[in-house]
This record gives structure tokens, sequence and C-alpha cells, in this order.
């Protein structure tokens, strides 16, 4: 690693830090964040693909993970954004050592099946509405809560500054 590779992360950091107190409008900070948020996506596939050789699909179950915990502490449990973070990276953290330890002992194909799987049970997990009770086999309506509440359960979180570049009812298509 060069000595100029160093510099511009650093140039890079200090840019991301001192942003938000720019005061930039509210549309271009919440695209920023979601730059660098994919950014980390990317970073994690650089090391796993690009570095480690491992063809694992679940990078993205990671990030959904931490990304729907945060949300989940915000919303519900009213948690302020920077205790969420910390506590749903290490809940993220603790996810990918389950993954880890399950593909331990698997190669090739079937890390990347055993990671497919992965992602897409926290998909339809995220998805759920509600759990039912198995005891009953009937799926009756009092036996079941809500759970996640779905594609809906986080429906109300406001626009990201699209309502303000776009304005009137066009605001929709950006978010």
């Amino acid at each position: 690693v060069k000595y100029r590779d160093f510099i511009i992360f650093g140039v890079l950091i200090a840019i991301a830090i001192a942003y938000p107190w720019l005061n930039p409008p509210r549309y271009l900070l919440a695209t920023a964040l979601i730059l660098y948020c994919y950014a980390t996506v990317v970073s994690q596939w650089n090391v796993v693909f690009g570095l480690a050789g491992i063809f694992s699909l679940a990078q993205v179950a990671i990030f959904a993970f931490g990304a729907y915990s945060t949300a989940l502490l915000g919303r519900y449990l009213e948690w302020n954004l920077w205790y969420a973070f910390p506590v749903a990276g290490v809940g993220g953290i603790l996810l990918s050592v389950l993954i880890g330890l399950a593909c331990l002992r698997l190669r090739g194909i079937y890390v990347a099946l055993l990671t497919l799987a992965v992602s897409q049970m926290l998909f339809v997990l995220i998805q759920t509405d509600s759990v039912c009770s198995p005891l009953n086999q009937v799926k009756d309506p009092r036996n079941c809560v809500a759970f996640t509440g779905g594609s809906q359960g986080l429906g109300d979180f406001g626009s990201f500054g699209w309502r303000a570049v776009l304005g009137g009812r066009d605001w929709m298509i950006g978010d």
C-alpha cells in the first residue's frame, strides 16, 4: 500500500466528516449518505471477492440487517441514531460471524448457495407481516402477532429530500 493511498483516504474521510457542517441541501446530504452506505458494501465485496477469493452472496444481507436494525431501534424503541448505529453494527458483525461459522467447512459453490439462502431468509423475515402460532394448524388471526410490519413496517419516515426538490405530488417518484 502506497503512502499516497493513505493521504487520499484521509482527505476523503475529512470531506465526509466536514460535509454535513457545510449545511448542504437535505437532498444532497441524503444522497451523500446513501453514497457512503453503498461504498461500504462495495468495500465488503472487494475484501471478500477480490482479496479473499470467496464467492459469498451475504454482504447485502449483512448490510440490510444493520440498516433494518438501525431503523427498528430508532422507530419503535426511539433510540438516538448515534446509539442505534453501533448496536446495529455489532448485530451485523454477529450475523456475519454466524454465517462465517456455517461456511467454515464449505467450499466453492456451496458457500455461494448457503450465503444466498441466508440472504433470502433475511429478505423473507423482513417482508413478513405477522407470525402465526404453529400450535394451531388453521391460520387463525387471533393466533397471529405483528412482527416487522412487512413492507409497510417502516413506511412513515418522511422523504429523502425529494419533496423539497420535486414539490407537489411528484416527490413519491424519487422516494
